[in-house]
């Protein structure tokens, strides 16, 4: 271990399978790391090990790479003594290890597609003491192998329903969303989502070091509101869509066994008898009502000789003797 100022080399050495991030940022151009620990504590078991400081130029970064559980009162220590001696103005990075299940708890993946392309996040339940450094203003992160995984917040959301707007069946699972809150994930966040970044961007300034990730952030707010409004198109020709086709089909109303049994048989329909009663004799007379048949009309192909419409011929009522 190296020695600086004074400190004391009695100092515990990094787990043989963790990544060595001392040597590897002070590879970096115009970047100076080293390890600081607290005096008295050389022989102790430490809650946290070291801190690294990395300075570039004037400006200096303190990071912290935890191993064990972390508690409240550690957190808010270690974040007060950093700004007590470094300035408030100081960025005080808290590095997990991705592989550290401590430390790690997966939520799954998100498919995302910021400026039109295809990338997958994976998303993190962050722990009670990930939630208190990023709300006391650390930089909570997470490192595997090359790369460092920068934390948005993910916000479980469900579109509301509006007047001609149809979310059910096939529209369900499209109701329910997401929406993001960055450049630090919101203190109400479900989960966090995690943006690839390059190791080295810790040697670079300030003002670069997470550039990268924070315009993959803005593209996802852009997204998001694509996202949403094309959601709400396709709910809308939903409804429209169930309007026009979705009435349900009349039923023809079937006649009752009273209206069936009131109704006149079929051959009844030709010629319906009915009782009239005779002028003369007061005798009650049958009468025939014929109803002439229908007859397609064809066009005639020549001349036809001009015949005089007579009335059609009644037959004669027979009387019946007294």
């Amino acid at each position: 271990m190296r020695r600086r100022g004074g400190q004391s080399s009695a100092l515990p050495a990094f787990h043989p399978q963790r990544l060595d991030l001392r040597d590897r940022l002070s590879a970096l151009p115009g970047v100076t790391a080293w390890l600081q620990h607290e005096p008295g504590q050389a022989r102790q078991r430490w809650e946290l090990p070291p801190a690294l400081v990395v300075r570039r130029g004037d400006l200096t970064a303190v990071i912290e790479r935890p191993r064990r559980l972390l508690s409240p009162a550690l957190v808010e220590r270690q974040l007060n003594m950093v700004r007590a001696r470094h300035g408030a103005g100081t960025q005080h990075w808290w590095i997990f290890d991705r592989e550290d299940p401590v430390h790690y708890t997966s939520a799954g993946s998100l498919s995302v597609r910021p400026r039109g392309q295809a990338l997958t996040h994976r998303k993190v339940q962050p722990t009670l003491a990930q939630r208190q450094i990023n709300a006391r203003g650390g930089a909570v992160c997470w490192l595997t192998e090359d790369t460092l995984l920068i934390p948005y917040g993910g916000h479980a959301h469900q579109h509301a329903t509006r007047q001609g707007k149809d979310w059910s069946n096939d529209m369900a699972s499209w109701h329910h969303d997401w929406r993001i809150s960055h450049p630090r994930p919101a203190g109400e966040a479900d989960w966090w989502g995690l943006v690839p970044l390059p190791l080295c961007a810790l040697g670079r300034p300030a003002g670069q070091r997470l550039t990268a990730a924070f315009q993959v952030m803005a593209d996802l707010a852009h997204a998001e509101q694509g996202r949403e409004h094309h959601r709400r198109r396709l709910a809308r020709n939903h409804k429209q869509h169930t309007t026009a086709h979705g009435r349900p089909p009349q039923q023809l109303q079937l006649p009752t066994a009273d209206e069936t049994r009131s109704e006149p048989a079929p051959q009844q329909t030709a010629a319906t008898t009915s009782a009239v009663r005779s002028g003369t004799t007061g005798a009650v007379l049958p009468r025939l009502a014929f109803v002439p048949a229908v007859v397609p009309a064809v066009a005639p192909t020549g001349s036809l000789p001009h015949q005089t419409a007579t009335a059609p011929e009644r037959p004669a009522e027979r009387r019946s003797r007294g």
